[in-house]
């Protein structure tokens, strides 16, 4: 198998578990928490733990204690960001399968493009746990709460950091051969270039030689050449 084969089948590969994580991200507690009632008369009564991911969320709803009432449009959001993140991964992990078949440039754009998002939709679902946990924090019948959503941003922004990092280091001949074609075309061209404006000056000084133009207009002339 030659280099570049190989180098799409790893990339295509990275491309399909960034998906899939980015899928299973929304799996991760972005809520939990230790919360109480009063409901007893002789003694706070402890009713367990509350616990809420992503996926949970996709109902558009929460049944989060003492909050559901006041949550507002605030579940609605969250559930809309983590379909949005559902289907995002999906279609990396679409996407990455594609490019075993038909790989160009409109396919890897857009491939690098929706790994963006995808990856900039587990940072808000991180934050997400963080504004929870403040907010809860701080709400007096929350014992304790906590998150590991940040687990789920960790683990995909350092598969997106290794895509882009085998991309660029793992060069194959293909690759390597383009680059240097194309420092050697500039060379070229800057050659082409110096010897062009040698040969103007030359022409120049002819002219002056020859009482056409005077020395004023020669030494402007070679002012803009060199």
């Amino acid at each position: 198998m030659d280099k570049a084969k190989l180098k799409q089948i790893i990339l295509n590969s990275i491309t399909i578990f960034l998906g899939f994580l980015i899928v299973i991200s929304l799996a991760f507690t972005v809520i939990k928490g230790v919360w109480y009632s009063e409901s007893s008369w002789y003694s706070p009564e402890y009713n367990g733990v509350y616990k809420e991911s992503g996926f949970t969320f996709l109902s558009f709803s929460t049944d989060m204690p003492y909050v559901e009432e006041d949550a507002g449009i605030v579940p609605v959001l969250i559930g809309l960001f983590s379909l949005i993140q559902l289907l995002v991964g999906i279609a990396v992990m679409a996407l990455g399968v594609l490019k075993f078949f038909f790989d160009n440039k409109i396919i890897n754009k857009a491939v690098k493009i929706l790994m963006i998002v995808g990856v900039s939709l587990t940072a808000w679902y991180m934050l997400e746990g963080i504004a929870f946990s403040s907010v809860l924090d701080n709400f007096g019948k929350w014992i304790r709460t906590s998150s590991s959503a940040f687990l789920s941003f960790i683990l995909c922004a350092l598969t997106f950091a290794g895509y882009i990092v085998f991309d660029k280091l793992y060069k194959v001949d293909g690759e390597t051969t383009f680059v240097a074609v194309k420092e050697k075309g500039a060379s070229v061209k800057s050659q082409k270039s110096q010897m062009s404006s040698i040969q103007l000056l030359k022409e120049y000084k002819d002219l002056l030689d020859a009482g056409v133009i005077s020395q004023e207009e020669f030494d402007q002339k070679k002012k803009e050449l060199l």
